[in-house]
């Protein structure tokens, strides 16, 4: 199903992580909770949003190492 790790579907987790990237992860649980409608603590926006970065990160590495 694509499903990620959490309870959280992807679509969620990528507006946390998206949200959380560019403001305070106060606000981005306010946007979440008025555009999904779904109470989500700033905790889990922060949880996700680290996730995703390190996620993202490791990606980033593993690429710089095959090109080099």
């Amino acid at each position: 199903m694509g499903l990620l790790p959490g309870r959280y579907t992807p679509r969620l987790q990528g507006t946390l992580t998206r949200l959380g990237s560019k403001m305070p992860f106060r606000e981005a649980v306010e946007e979440v909770g008025h555009s999904h409608h779904t109470a989500v603590g700033e905790a889990t926006c922060r949880r996700t949003s680290y996730r995703s970065g390190q996620a993202a990160e490791a990606l980033t590495v593993q690429e710089v190492l095959r090109l080099e």
